[in-house]
């Protein structure tokens, strides 16, 4: 294994299965290299020329796109495309896969060739099975308490997991910024790959803070959502890596949608909630 892989300090007691599977590393990279990582991370202007830069607004270098000259951030954003990275996350669920009985996923992972990728362009052109991409993110300063970013939902249905690695400025006091990740409390309803809050309840939570890492694999279950940020004059980074393929379908929400009058409801509400 790669001398600095997120993974490299995995144990099984990080590894949790009740509700849908994850993990969650606290300080998963060794403190000298990741101190490296935060003094290379990219400036604003990395990310965008936009001369009026919106609050609270992700942007992103993909892998193939980045071009900066940090060695540290080059080996690292290699290594997490790779297919080595790739089949140690697929080994930690390998117990979960198997149970899913998720027959296309299995079959899939059976192959012998199995071939993956960081370039999106390749995965358009069926050259590789998997698009396992990783990149660089933030979501922009906020002057005061904003919505989320991102209310409970699953990940689109052909995503087979997804990573966070939290890397939070020391100097940046702001609460919120964490992912939250929740359980139905009975009947299972969405609308589009978004969850009602009154049909969840929280499980656990995984820190916007240093060095802090959560993986999830795909399911009818895991549903997640990032909760709001106070003031602050500080970017919240993070790095977001995914394994994608058309082949597969993760979870069936869109078979169990609430109805239309209250998705209705649903966006009026949320509209009003923007300009409060």
């Amino acid at each position: 294994m790669y001398k600095n892989s997120l993974l490299k300090k995995f144990k099984t007691t990080d590894l949790y299965v009740d509700n849908f599977p994850y993990i969650i590393i606290e300080n998963a990279l060794d403190e000298k290299f990741y101190n490296q990582l935060c003094s290379d991370f990219p400036k604003l202007e990395s990310f965008t020329n936009d001369i009026n830069i919106k609050e609270n607004v992700r942007y992103d270098i993909a892998k193939e796109n980045y071009k900066e000259n940090s060695a540290a951030w080059k080996e690292f954003l290699e290594y997490h495309s790779s297919f080595e990275f790739f089949q140690s996350v697929i080994s930690i669920f390998n117990n979960e896969i198997i149970k899913s009985k998720n027959d296309n996923l299995l079959n899939l992972l059976s192959r012998n060739n199995l071939k993956t990728g960081f370039v999106k362009k390749d995965f358009r052109e069926k050259k590789i099975d998997i698009w396992h991409d990783i990149g660089i993110n933030i979501n922009t300063k906020v002057s005061e308490n904003k919505p989320t970013v991102r209310t409970p939902h699953l990940d689109n249905p052909n995503k087979i997991y997804g990573g966070l690695f939290y890397m939070k400025n020391p100097r940046d006091k702001c609460k919120g910024g964490d992912l939250e990740l929740f359980k139905f409390k009975n009947k299972k309803k969405y609308m589009g790959h978004s969850v009602p809050t009154r049909f969840i309840q929280k499980i656990s939570q995984a820190d916007y803070k240093e060095n802090n890492l959560v993986i999830f694999l795909n399911s009818n279950d895991s549903i997640h959502g990032v909760t709001q940020r106070s003031a602050t004059d500080f970017s919240r980074r993070f790095l977001y890596f995914q394994a994608s393929c058309n082949e597969v379908k993760m979870h069936e929400a869109s078979s169990n949608q609430v109805s239309k009058a209250e998705k209705f409801l649903f966006k009026v509400k949320r509209k009003l909630y923007s300009f409060i």
